[in-house]
């Protein structure tokens, strides 16, 4: 976890008392210097079976460990993020807010990742995608801002905003247009690193990465004929589903074993949807993991985020991630170890 390092320093200088004459220019002044270097991280506490904010914690629950050697907490807040529902009783507008200069109190980054690489083009998986998306927006709070970018075009993708009716704009112009499963999965994971990578560079707010992806299915390419899929030249490339499920997994192992997903939660939302067992299956023993749900569940695991799949209404669970993201705790401590730029594990427990 990047951490950066928090210097005050106090400078005195003596004066010269009434009545007496200046010290020649040649003496050094005496100074006075004190200094505190704190390392200040955020902490997100949840119930391991509910998955709801644990609140009220103290300095003393926290243990903080820097390469294995114990850090002295100094100081700890809990930050409760106003959610939209504390807005209720006014009128809420759809009308753009000056960003530029306002002060946001707690401000939260929500950057949707609209997969339109992987994602089948049938209209339920497309509908599923663009009303996930919509559920994010209406959930936001009023400090609260949110991006919309895509796996493959990015012409309609829309920056940070707290305007509404922009960021519906964007979300409705959502098209998926599969391509290759190779070169889907490394365009999809490849924002997502991206996406990360950005985010971890602005460490002053609360960060959250919502991908509406292919996630977990049915996806049975072992006779199918590529070529309806968009990879120039047309001609006919069989890649089994097992093939397609490597890469994916592939590509995550790197990004995870590489650490570049660790502050920043990934909530992967599925718009594949139920889907019916045949009854050759049932007979066939025990089925397969299905396409995508290991690479998926490690991205969110590492990360503290969680994956929704197998569900027809994936845009229900997202009030559920607001709910875990409506509180943190502010944690400060003293580090012991010398600033020489070198790569450290940060535990905290």
């Amino acid at each position: 976890m990047k951490t950066l390092p928090f210097v005050v320093c106090l400078v005195a200088l003596a004066a010269p008392m009434a009545g007496q004459s200046a010290a020649p220019s040649s003496q050094a002044r005496p100074q006075f210097r004190a200094g505190v270097d704190l390392m200040r991280i955020e902490v997100t506490v949840l119930d391991k079976r509910t998955r709801k904010p644990v609140r009220g914690l103290t300095a003393a629950d926290f243990t903080v460990t820097v390469s294995g050697d114990p850090q002295q907490v100094e100081a700890l807040d809990e930050v409760i993020v106003p959610g939209r529902e504390a807005h209720r009783s006014t009128p809420f507008l759809e009308a753009a807010r000056d960003v530029d200069t306002n002060t946001l109190a707690h401000p939260r980054l929500f950057l949707i990742v609209m997969d339109d690489a992987l994602v089948s083009r049938e209209g339920f998986a497309k509908q599923k995608g663009k009303d996930i998306a919509h559920a994010v927006v209406d959930a936001l709070g009023p400090t609260d801002l949110a991006a919309i970018v895509f796996a493959q075009d990015n012409r309609q993708a829309q920056d940070f905003t707290a305007d509404r009716a922009i960021l519906r704009r964007a979300i409705d112009t959502y098209d998926p247009k599969p391509l290759h499963p190779m070169l889907a999965v490394a365009m999809s994971v490849g924002v997502i690193e991206r996406s990360s990578a950005f985010l971890r560079r602005m460490p002053d707010y609360r960060r959250a990465i919502v991908w509406v992806t292919l996630g977990p299915g049915s996806v049975d390419l072992e006779d199918e004929s590529l070529v309806t899929w968009e990879l120039p030249p047309p001609q006919a490339i069989n890649v089994t589903g097992g093939e397609a499920q490597e890469a994916l997994v592939r590509a995550t192992n790197r990004v995870v074993s590489a650490g570049r997903m660790g502050p920043v939660p990934v909530y992967a939302y599925s718009t594949v949807g139920l889907r019916a067992v045949t009854v050759n299956e049932i007979r066939g023993g025990p089925l397969p993991n299905p396409f995508g749900n290991e690479a998926l569940q490690k991205v969110t695991g590492a990360t503290g985020g969680r994956l929704i799949d197998r569900t027809n209404a994936p845009d229900l669970a997202v009030p559920a991630m607001f709910g875990e993201l409506s509180s943190y705790y502010a944690l400060a401590f003293r580090g012991n170890f010398p600033m020489d730029g070198k790569l450290r594990w940060l535990q905290v427990r």
